[in-house]
């Protein structure tokens, strides 16, 4: 309970910092130029803000959830956080939303890049605060030095072999879950109800491996750093995974329709489960006994 509260209370205020600095941000970038582009069709300004105010703990939560199984020095440990939310729910978001939608946050240039920059900013001071908050145990090593160790591990063609199958077994994973869930989401997509739109097979083929490089790049580092053992590994960046691929968009969009999100929801958190321990399996040390 004691740790369950601890987490709460962390978990709040990085919320807090993250749409404090997100609001500044996004004031900063219309001053200079680039404007928010308009919300979905059927969402309404004032709702949509107090949901994705009240949603912004799980986006927060993914970084609780590794911050607290990670070693490193406090940079090492706020540049993969920052990393991990920025480019795991800010430009996969974009990719993502490319992909399946018409909706102007990611269907034009100037729409997905103050999607992409209004995020950096809170992504990079909510890092440092949950870092701060949240202290290594042990003797911090460097990065490189557990690179270093990583490498010696195995061989240069089987690192290689792991890499590629890191990447491509994203869109696998991804296309698995698709396909059961397929007949319960397809008239959502053919009719092009909430902006929703279905892309051409190159076009999937190579958006889906673009955000398996993404994710293989967040989730490395992570891996990599990670003091406990193999199983809370699988645990927690799968959860923190879920949470910013897709499991706060999912809970956000009040305007999509509930069973669309639903279904996503357990579709995203399945995908996530087993790609986090795809990848555990292929990198993480088995001798970790913290």
């Amino acid at each position: 309970m004691h740790k369950f509260f601890n987490y709460l209370w962390k978990t709040l205020l990085g919320s807090l910092v993250f749409v404090v600095v997100l609001i500044a941000g996004s004031m900063l970038l219309e001053l200079i130029g680039l404007h928010a582009p308009p919300l979905p069709s059927g969402a309404d300004a004032e709702t949509a803000s107090m949901i994705f105010i009240a949603g912004t703990p799980l986006l927060v939560l993914s970084l609780v959830l590794l911050a607290d199984g990670l070693m490193g020095w406090w940079s090492a440990r706020w540049m993969i956080l920052a990393l991990f939310l920025w480019v795991g729910y800010g430009i996969n978001s974009v990719v993502e939303g490319y992909l399946f939608t018409n909706i102007s946050a990611v269907a034009t240039i100037e729409g997905a890049a103050f999607t992409i920059l209004s995020l950096l900013l809170p992504s990079f001071v909510t890092g440092a605060l949950v870092v701060s908050l949240i202290r290594s145990g042990g003797w911090p090593p460097l990065f490189w030095e557990q690179l270093q160790k990583a490498e010696a591990r195995h061989r240069s063609w089987s690192w290689l072999f792991r890499l590629i199958l890191g990447v491509i077994l994203y869109p696998a994973v991804y296309w698995l879950f698709g396909i059961i869930i397929e007949p319960l989401v397809r008239d959502f997509y053919a009719s092009g109800v909430y902006e929703l739109t279905t892309p051409g097979p190159l076009e999937l083929i190579v958006g889906q491996l673009g955000r398996g490089l993404l994710f293989l790049g967040i989730s490395l580092p992570v891996i990599l750093m990670w003091q406990r053992n193999r199983s809370s590994l699988m645990l927690r960046l799968g959860l923190a995974l879920f949470l910013v691929s897709g499991g706060y968009a999912m809970t956000t969009a009040y305007w999509m329709g509930w069973q669309l999100r639903v279904i996503h929801t357990v579709e995203i958190l399945a995908g996530s489960m087993v790609y986090a321990a795809i990848l555990s399996l292929l990198f993480a040390f088995p001798d970790r006994r913290i």
